[in-house]
């Protein structure tokens, strides 16, 4: 990287509801689409990826269709967890990879 890099870094943490949610990720296409650049995101997107990323938890097959969909529409990557399989630990062993970077 070059003197010049620029990059967009954000950290947020999204709603539990489902409408809140999809607007977020609307509003930060909308964002995404101003800013031409590297994007680093992070932070608590209070949802799954694929079925293997909760246990013993609800789950909502077109949130996981909607955010997939942003992650590609953004053209993030999501880079792997190192060490623990889940990001969030709860009681009756309920357990979910919420958090990422």
């Amino acid at each position: 990287m070059g003197e010049n890099f620029q990059c967009v870094v954000f950290n947020l943490n999204a709603p539990f509801d489902a409408t809140n949610k999809l607007s977020l990720w609307e509003d930060i296409f909308s964002f995404h689409s101003h800013y031409i650049m590297s994007w680093c995101c992070a932070g608590d997107f209070n949802t799954i990826r694929c079925l293997e990323e909760r246990t013993r938890c609800t789950h909502s097959g077109l949130g996981m269709t909607k955010f997939n969909d942003f992650i590609d529409l953004c053209e993030l990557t999501d880079l792997p967890l190192v060490g623990k399989k889940f990001t969030r630990y709860r009681s009756n062993y309920k357990c979910s990879c919420i958090n990422r970077l």
